[in-house]
């Protein structure tokens, strides 16, 4: 299912997929362990849509994974649950840029804590 819908997404917003620079790669996996995230990595950009209890558990690994300056979108999190992931990120060196709140879904902008002047 999930394939399917970014495949329908990118279609419908003009994003190529494939492997070369610029281009979209879908790939699911069970953390940022993955031998294709490991080659390609850092990265500019990452989100994850999953539930809380992994977006916590992956906060060091997205941290790590990130260039100095990165993003992290991060959704799929109800809004009780997101003082929990945004401690895990902040232990991870991350700081909240944004957040938006939908109902009972918060989806949070982080970013690495040197990005920001303490």
């Amino acid at each position: 299912m999930c394939l399917t819908v970014v495949d329908e997404n990118a279609r419908a917003n003009g994003v190529t997929q494939g492997a070369r620079p610029g281009e979209l790669t879908m790939l699911v996996a069970d953390g940022m362990e993955h031998p294709l995230l490991e080659a390609r990595g850092p990265y500019d950009l990452i989100i994850a849509n999953i539930l809380a209890g992994p977006l916590i558990d992956l906060a060091p690994q997205f941290a790590k994974s990130l260039v100095p300056g990165g993003h992290l979108i991060l959704a799929g999190l109800l809004t009780a649950q997101e003082a929990q992931v945004r401690g895990a990120a902040r232990r991870a060196g991350l700081r909240i840029a944004e957040r938006l709140v939908n109902g009972d879904w918060s989806i949070l902008w982080l970013r690495q804590r040197d990005t920001f002047r303490q």
